[in-house]
């Protein structure tokens, strides 16, 4: 009896223990500490990264740029010493294309997918945690202040930057530095140098259609006076009694080499002089091959059935519309980039041609398009659905104007 009492208590001790053990990890480990503890601030992090992010804004008050790499602070920012120290301590360096800034962190390895980093937004750089367990703000900085540079000296070692990155790399990205040297002459009104960069460019890289396009472009542009596109009220209607040889040689470039996106480039020609039937056709032929970018082009495939669709839609060309939708709609969704935009696109299409309550009509894009719940280039969706109630067919959607083009880009 008494040891049937022992064990019955043994037990019990050991349960308890156990669960009091198991409250003790939980409540460090899990969220809960958060509720009833105190924050955590990374204090040790924040310090070991403080030089890291400070020895980058001084890269970039030099250079006109943000570094690509963490080595290139190698030794006029960093010390090798620092650099060492710094690739100790894992941290990790990313150029983000998306919106022009850098991204600086480290993980924590204590902490389950837990980093400690330092996000260079202009209006209020901070440090931040994000991860599994949580995603706060830690601490706003003040960015260091570097004597400004005079204007032509900065000019000029963002250019000697561009050319030791074109001399260090190989492949696409190399055009994309000699796009931003041409764009960084043009913005300083070299135009002269500017089209000798572009020549060399073009005779370096005969099978790029960026140099080609970038030349008619200016000497459409030389040949009006505006400053690109065509002036507002003038659409359709060609400003040019002849156009440049330039326009004609990348038109028979094209026709040389149809792919998709070189047909998308001479539309986007034709539409810069005013000739918008000649563009649509010209989309036309694009929709007639393969939808896909290639290593040559700046952007995702979407973002060129993304720009056409708006320009079919404008033009109420609803079946060319519906079917560069479509094959929107079969990309793979690592090509689509979760995009969706191709939905209100579609919807405006089938609104236009009467098709909205019936299977697959306008209606029901919409509500695909609301039930994804992702983020859209697509705008003013509101409009468009009160519209597709109300069966307007004379409701002209405007899906918005970005992202957009850029034939020319500074670099960042």
């Amino acid at each position: 009896m008494y040891m049937n009492r022992f064990w019955k208590f043994f037990r019990f001790g050991v349960l308890t223990v156990a669960f009091i053990l198991l409250g003790l990890y939980l409540f460090g480990s899990t969220n809960w500490a958060k509720l009833f503890g105190h924050l955590p601030t990374y204090a040790q992090w924040i310090k070991e990264g403080q030089p890291v992010a400070q020895a980058i804004y001084h890269f970039k008050a030099e250079r006109g740029l943000w570094p690509e790499y963490l080595d290139e602070l190698v030794p006029d920012y960093l010390s090798p010493e620092q650099f060492k120290q710094v690739e100790k301590q894992e941290w990790e360096y990313t150029l983000v294309q998306r919106d022009g800034r850098p991204g600086l962190s480290r993980r924590i390895r204590e902490m389950h997918r837990t980093h400690v980093g330092y996000d260079f937004e202009p209006e209020k750089p901070s440090w931040i945690v994000f991860g599994d367990e949580e995603k706060r703000l830690l601490q706003i900085m003040s960015p260091p202040s570097f004597p400004p540079l005079p204007h032509d000296q900065l000019v000029s070692n963002q250019f000697a930057e561009l050319d030791r990155r074109i001399r260090r790399s190989s492949g696409q990205i190399v055009m994309e530095y000699r796009r931003q040297q041409i764009s960084l002459l043009l913005s300083e009104g070299r135009e002269a140098e500017a089209r000798s960069r572009l020549a060399e460019t073009q005779r370096l890289n005969t099978h790029h259609f960026w140099p080609r396009l970038a030349t008619v472009k200016l000497d459409l542009q030389q040949q009006t006076g505006w400053g690109g596109g065509v002036p507002a009220g003038t659409q359709g209607v060609s400003l040019y009694t002849s156009l440049p040889p330039s326009f004609a040689d990348f038109a028979a470039w094209v026709k040389a080499d149809p792919t998709f996106t070189h047909w998308y480039y001479l539309s986007q020609a034709y539409r810069w002089a005013g000739l918008d039937s000649e563009a649509l056709a010209a989309v036309v032929a694009a929709s007639n091959l393969p939808a896909a970018a290639t290593p040559n082009d700046f952007e995702i495939t979407a973002f060129y059935l993304w720009d056409m669709s708006r320009f079919a839609l404008q033009h109420k060309q609803w079946n060319l519309v519906l079917k560069l939708a479509e094959a929107w709609s079969q990309l793979p969704e690592d090509f689509r980039r979760v995009e969706n935009s191709y939905l209100a696109l579609s919807a405006a299409a089938k609104l236009g041609k009467g098709d909205v309550a019936g299977e697959g009509g306008a209606k029901a894009d919409m509500q695909s398009l609301r039930e994804s719940k992702l983020a859209t280039w697509a705008k003013n969706l509101d409009m468009l659905e009160d519209a597709i109630k109300r069966d307007d067919r004379t409701f002209q959607y405007d899906p918005g104007d970005k992202p957009e083009f850029k034939l020319f880009e500074l670099p960042q």
